[in-house]
């Protein structure tokens, strides 16, 4: 719930700040699969977890199906979004029926993307032998330590600013 209330903020935040005309921004990037198709992370992955090379063959595989996915999934959404961020004014009479219309896409687009994640997390999961997921407990902590690290920076900024 948490993750799916992130996502959704970050979509509603991040798109009419930065809409582009191709409209790739705010919850269609991150709806794409961006962390798991970074080669860092799959190279931090191999590196840390000591995957054999038929698991990160393996890996390979689920990421690239988890990304096509994942863009399959922004791209039925993208349209409705798109439109709602780019085309439609306050003043458009149907305003309010359009924002309603975007605000379940975006959240049919979290939930969704939300889904699919889980179903690459176990799959991921059932790749790893008991020692393997011993270590991902631990890289899944070093993760969320520098990520709460980053965010007391990033605030800190903001607050000096």
């Amino acid at each position: 719930m948490k993750w799916t209330a992130a996502l959704l903020l970050s979509a509603v935040l991040a798109l009419p700040a930065a809409a582009a005309p191709d409209c790739k921004t705010g919850i269609a990037r991150q709806a794409a699969g961006a962390p798991l198709a970074s080669p860092r992370f799959k190279n931090m992955l191999v590196k840390r977890l000591d995957l054999t090379p038929e698991q990160t063959d393996t890996l390979a595989a689920m990421r690239a199906q988890h990304r096509d996915s994942m863009r399959s999934l922004a791209d039925q959404y993208k349209p409705t979004l798109c439109e709602f961020y780019l085309d439609t004014q306050p003043d458009d009479p149907a305003y309010a029926s359009k924002a309603a219309e975007a605000g379940q896409a975006a959240a049919a687009l979290a939930a969704g993307a939300v889904e699919l994640t889980a179903q690459w997390r176990t799959e991921f999961q059932a790749i790893l032998t008991a020692e393997q997921k011993a270590k991902w407990i631990d890289v899944k902590a070093d993760i969320a330590e520098k990520m709460s690290e980053r965010r007391g920076r990033r605030g800190k900024r903001q607050q000096s600013e």
